[in-house]
């Protein structure tokens, strides 16, 4: 299940610990608002875990390198806080910020997220096929999962197959469904082996 960050700061992870939702995906605004509320990111985060009742294995932060631009060492220590609580963090978007590669070094991700930009020509562009491949086997060799975003084809689907990518998200997989849908959808078992 997916919520925005204002659902969490609204407390609307209880239903969903409730329900024994698999996971929860937050995502973060680019904007002012995800900056503000990164100052207080891990007492928030900690908040809503304790108030809803899910485990923090369960909640799983998908951050853009735009919200990281700002106070990079305080913004570590935080990430840091919340790996050591077992929430899992996801670079978002990556490839469209301007600190990718130092974003991977030194911050604590578990995840890497390929941009639907390079992921969209995938299957006829070599150029978007040698950057893929670079950001698969740079996430890999970190040790991170690797996703790709925006996959709507069949054909993007088959090529990230063969480039060897574990992940991936996007329309030909599924459109956002709410959480008793999701649970129907993950119940089936469908996957793809890469």
């Amino acid at each position: 299940m997916r919520v925005d960050l204002c659902d969490v700061q609204g407390n609307i992870l209880r239903p969903y610990a409730m329900q024994e939702a698999r996971f929860v995906f937050v995502q973060f605004d680019h904007g002012a608002a995800g900056r503000a509320w990164l100052a207080g990111l891990v007492d928030q985060v900690t908040t809503a875990i304790h108030d809803s009742g899910i485990a923090p294995h369960k909640l799983k932060l998908e951050l853009t390198e735009s919200l990281l631009a700002e106070g990079i060492e305080v913004t570590v220590a935080k990430m840091a806080s919340l790996k050591a609580m077992g929430v899992t963090l996801s670079l978002d978007d990556f490839g469209m910020g301007y600190s990718s590669l130092s974003y991977l070094k030194r911050f604590p991700f578990d995840a890497l997220k390929i941009d639907r930009e390079f992921v969209r020509d995938v299957a006829s562009d070599p150029d978007d096929r040698a950057l893929v491949t670079a950001a698969i086997r740079m996430g890999k060799g970190l040790g991170l999962s690797v996703v790709a975003e925006g996959v709507e084809t069949e054909q993007q689907l088959e090529q990230l197959r063969k480039m060897h990518c574990a992940y991936a998200q996007g329309y030909h997989l599924s459109r956002p469904v709410e959480a008793p849908q999701f649970e129907t959808l993950i119940g089936t078992g469908r996957s793809w082996a890469a």
